[in-house]
């Protein structure tokens, strides 16, 4: 019911063109535009610069890093599935690899790992400032050993604010679940588009 309720007042909220939303949550950039944007939060901070490449499509490179000394530089891409009314759909993937600055974790020598990550986010614009969003994700990051295998499942809720053409600011938070356990998420976003 409350599913049903949601997708009505979606529905009832004016359309908005892509160029009156400029919210990275939005789904893919227009195509010829380029953001820059910088996070902070949870387990990275990190720096992403994303280019439309079509009107369904973006790209983007980012480079992440984790407190507990681990550099995350990736790959990643955007696609809009589906647009109707003040709402969409997008799945993302994002290809990276994981490199930790330390020698070891304890006793346990650290290596480089891959990881891939797939995801879909739905958002809904509640004007042509501000957008909620939400993401759920599964990601895997292997050395290519199956004992250092690890699969991780994500989800985390959002609100982005645009106070000026071509600048936002995003918030998240959310929770990442593996097999040993849960732990919270979250990032504050700053974004420029050019």
């Amino acid at each position: 019911m409350r599913g049903a309720a949601l997708l009505a007042a979606a529905a009832a909220l004016p359309a908005l063109a892509d160029g009156g939303r400029r919210l990275m949550s939005a789904g893919p950039l227009p195509a010829g535009t380029s953001a820059l944007s910088v996070s902070a939060g949870r387990p990275f901070v990190g720096v992403r610069i994303d280019r439309g490449m079509t009107s369904w499509l973006d790209a983007g490179f980012a480079v992440d890093i984790a407190p507990e000394g681990v550099v995350r530089p990736g790959l990643g891409a955007r696609a809009r599935l589906l647009r109707g009314g003040a709402g969409g759909l997008t799945a993302r993937a994002h290809l990276a690899f994981a490199q930790p600055t330390g020698g070891s974790y304890g006793a346990r020598p650290l290596a480089w790992t891959a990881d891939a990550e797939l995801g879909l986010a739905a958002d809904l614009a509640l004007g042509a400032q501000l957008g909620a969003f939400a993401e759920v994700a599964g990601l895997i990051d292997t050395d290519f050993k199956s004992d250092r295998t690890l699969l991780l499942a994500h989800a985390a809720l959002g609100l982005e604010w645009s106070p000026a053409p071509g600048f936002s600011l995003a918030a998240r938070g959310g929770q990442l679940r593996s097999g040993s356990g849960a732990r919270a998420v979250g990032s504050l976003t700053a974004s420029i588009w050019f």
